[in-house]
């Protein structure tokens, strides 16, 4: 996952809020993968989030630094805990405000998922089905999919849940406690078809409001 700050603005933020522990706020909404700008499949599937499961772990496996550019590779697979057999994100940083993700993706068994790219922020996200932008006071991200060239996109406003089940019938989980009435952020996702493995890289360019994307 990540988070992007420019300019004295939270770009690329995570959603939800500790309202208390184990809330149904803070289980569906704050520990959600789909609220820190990473990888779900299938309608929210992400990491486990309605227990503290500590071995629910990745691994950084490569990291680089140049004058120029920095990378990190992660393994975020056993976090997932068998819903995917592979989940591999490298991270590219190129200076000033360019970056670059390649998510290496491969679907649990012989199965087909729905791959979902997440971006959270903190208000209005303009988007298509192959890009976003998030303007915060002047200060802007401009994300586009390279690949692959079919993702479709879906948009939440508020703290709605792409992922409901038996124990969580209902979709929309408001924050409680001293956080009631508090911002609620958006979030979009670009989403696959149905397939069993596949890679989708996302280019983000931070920038000023008045300047163009690099």
């Amino acid at each position: 996952a990540f988070i992007l700050q420019a300019y004295g603005e939270r770009i690329a933020t995570r959603s939800g809020y500790y309202d208390s522990y184990h809330s149904v706020h803070d289980k569906t909404i704050t520990r959600a993968t789909f609220a820190h700008n990473s990888i779900t499949i299938d309608g929210g599937i992400g990491q486990p989030s309605q227990t503290d499961d500590f071995t629910a772990k990745g691994d950084i496996t490569e990291f680089l630094t140049q004058m120029s550019f920095d990378s990190a590779t992660g393994d975020a697979t056993p976090a997932y805990k068998g819903a995917l057999d592979k989940y591999v994100r490298h991270f590219i940083y190129i200076r000033p405000g360019v970056f670059v993700v390649i998510d290496d993706l491969d679907a649990k068994g012989d199965g087909k998922s729905n791959f979902e790219w997440w971006l959270n922020a903190e208000h209005t996200i303009d988007y298509t089905h192959k890009s976003a932008v998030i303007n915060e006071n002047g200060a802007c991200l401009t994300a586009n999919v390279v690949y692959p060239t079919n993702t479709r996109a879906r948009y939440y406003d508020g703290f709605y849940s792409p992922y409901t089940d038996s124990y969580f019938p209902n979709d929309y989980f408001p924050a409680a406690a001293g956080y009631v009435g508090a911002n609620e952020q958006r979030r979009v996702c670009f989403y696959t078809p149905e397939v069993k493995e596949t890679k989708m890289i996302v280019t983000m360019s931070v920038h000023k409001e008045d300047e163009l994307a690099e």
